[in-house]
């Protein structure tokens, strides 16, 4: 299995390993660099930002490690608005 090692990205604390739903909430809005180890949940939908600054929607999985290392950027999407 490839991880985060494997392309040495190094894991700091707010990293694939924290499980709490809300961990990334304050992060919403704001571009978290990739090279900082901060990754994505495991199947957490974010937008990802490219070489060429171009976004892309991005469902993150570790099996995707290697295509996601082509990336600089990633960001936690908000919550969806609530339809009355």
């Amino acid at each position: 299995m490839i991880n985060a090692n494997a392309l040495n990205i190094p894991l700091a604390d707010k990293s694939i390993e924290n499980n709490n739903p809300d961990y990334y909430k304050d992060d919403v809005g704001k571009w978290i660099p990739i090279a900082s180890g901060r990754l994505p949940e495991k199947f957490q939908e974010c937008i990802v930002l490219d070489k060429n600054n171009r976004v892309h929607n991005w469902i993150h999985d570790d099996v995707l490690l290697p295509i996601f290392a082509q990336y600089t950027h990633w960001m936690p999407l908000p919550e969806p608005p609530e339809v009355k």
